[in-house]
């Protein structure tokens, strides 16, 4: 079996988002009928709050959105630890091979 690719996980944890959006939504805010749209939610760049579009959306590893300028770590101060989380990918992906000592007299 073939391991997921990068655009599957990314387009699987987007459908996971927007769904608990859509849930989250629909309970935080009752007085909406089921023929009436609740107000559009506009995503914005968390660095510079400039409106992103779905083209021009960068999703972090942090857990916000960012515009084409701040997508980068360093010019958004990531939270997220990208080296350890590097180190490990890289570990669980090499495991130590260690090769048995032959004895010989």
């Amino acid at each position: 079996m073939l391991a997921p690719s990068v655009a599957d996980v990314e387009a699987e944890a987007e459908i996971r988002k927007v769904a608990a959006a859509g849930a989250a939504s629909s309970v935080a805010n009752p007085s909406f009928s089921s023929g009436e749209a609740p107000a559009k939610v506009v995503e914005r760049c968390g660095r510079c709050h400039k409106k992103v579009r779905l083209s021009a959306r960068f999703e972090c590893r942090c857990g916000r959105t960012f515009c084409a300028a701040h997508r980068l770590s360093e010019t958004h101060d990531c939270s997220f630890d990208h080296n350890t989380f590097g180190r490990a990918a890289i570990a669980t992906a090499n495991p130590v091979v260690k090769k048995d000592k032959l004895e010989r007299i």
